[in-house]
């Protein structure tokens, strides 16, 4: 999948052909393996299936069709299968993890994993993608004295407002870092700016922003040898998302009391 993603955006960037063929053969090979399985599923990691990894691998052969010129809505269709009834959550949103062979969850749902399959399942299942955002919303946004964001974990799930992990990072009062960074681009994508507004608000003021132009804590929460920018490349895709023609906007929302708190920190200290 994210090789698929790399050359995809690759050739849309430089006009490159040479590694189409290398494109087309990694689309037709992993989109014919998720067809042939069991309930659509495979696993990211021997016994290990990560259902929101294998819905951005659906979202990244259908955007590499149009670098192609192919076209593989058919399976896109049949992939959905992947997604509904009994491998869904008690809830009606997509797993954090799930069994390969039976289909099923094996967790809930959470956080992190919404706010990733909320960013690209609008480009594949635009209607399915608007139900689960408003799932999302309803069971994970949340809206404090001082913060808003989205929870790691449901707001009906008790005794988990403090927690840390790989994939959430810290987990604060209940709201995750991972779910809140990437719900900033789930939010655009599906349309919803009084949630874009307030997320965006607090990621611009945390990243700390120098003199110089560097985000302070991005660039300290990236690889300094190897991928510097790393943290900056993700605002930036963040922000950058967009809703689909056929997305109704919602407007409002507010800037955080948090966000002036932080900020008067930051001038204090400069």
């Amino acid at each position: 999948m994210l090789v698929i993603a790399a050359l995809t955006s690759q050739a849309q960037l430089t006009g490159e052909k040479q590694n189409l063929p290398l494109l087309k053969d990694q689309t037709d090979s992993l989109s014919a393996e998720l067809d042939a399985s069991r309930h659509g599923l495979l696993d990211d990691y021997p016994g290990e299936c990560y259902p929101g990894d294998v819905l951005t691998a659906i979202a990244m052969i259908r955007k590499a069709d149009k670098v192609l010129g192919t076209d593989h809505s058919a399976f896109s269709n049949r992939a959905i299968r992947a997604f509904q009834n009994e491998a869904l959550d008690s809830r009606g949103l997509v797993p954090y993890d799930a069994d390969a062979d039976s289909g099923k969850p094996t967790s809930l749902t959470r956080g992190c994993g919404n706010s990733y399959v909320s960013l690209f399942s609008p480009d594949i299942w635009p209607e399915q993608a608007r139900k689960w955002y408003e799932l999302y919303s309803q069971y994970f946004w949340q809206e404090s004295w001082t913060c808003a964001g989205f929870r790691e974990f449901p707001k009906d799930l008790a005794g988990s407002n403090w927690y840390i992990d790989v994939d959430s990072g810290p987990v604060w009062g209940g709201f995750g870092c991972a779910a809140c960074a990437f719900g900033v681009g789930a939010a655009r994508a599906n349309g919803h700016f009084e949630h874009a507004y307030p997320l965006t608000a607090e990621m611009l003021v945390t990243s700390w922003p120098l003199p110089n132009g560097t985000r302070l804590f991005p660039r300290l929460l990236s690889n300094a040898a190897d991928a510097p920018y790393l943290g900056e490349a993700g605002i930036l895709f963040n922000l950058t998302r967009l809703p689909g023609e056929s997305v109704s906007i919602k407007t409002g929302g507010a800037i955080p009391k948090f966000v002036l708190i932080f900020l008067a920190i930051q001038f204090g200290i400069g």
